[in-house]
Formats: C-alpha cells, sequence, structure tokens
C-alpha cells in the first residue's frame, strides 16, 4: 500500500507525505478501516488515503 495524499499525524512533528509505502496492514472495522505500521509508528488511516501498489 501507498499513501496518495500528505497525512498528518497527531503528537509528531512531521507526517506521511503522499508516496510513503505502508508495509504491514490489518484490515479492522470502524471509523478507520486500516491499522498500519509506516516509519516504525502504528496508525489507524483510512482505506480513502491509500492505494494498492
Amino acid at each position: 500500500m501507498t499513501a496518495i495524499i500528505n497525512l498528518k499525524t497527531a503528537g509528531k512533528a512531521g507526517g506521511i507525505k503522499a508516496g510513503t509505502k505502508i508495509k504491514w496492514i490489518r484490515l479492522v472495522h470502524g471509523d478507520h478501516e486500516i491499522d498500519a505500521k509506516v516509519n516504525g509508528r502504528v496508525l489507524l488511516i483510512r482505506a480513502a488515503s491509500v492505494k494498492k501498489a
């Protein structure tokens, strides 16, 4: 998976830039559909923010 838009993260400076690879994903139920690990951080991401790479 790859991020298609810049994503802001709460609590840490900087965010995730468009084009960043998301290596570890798990689909979950609820408001945020993807539980992912990006650059050593575990995040909840909406499916509309990523594309299949």
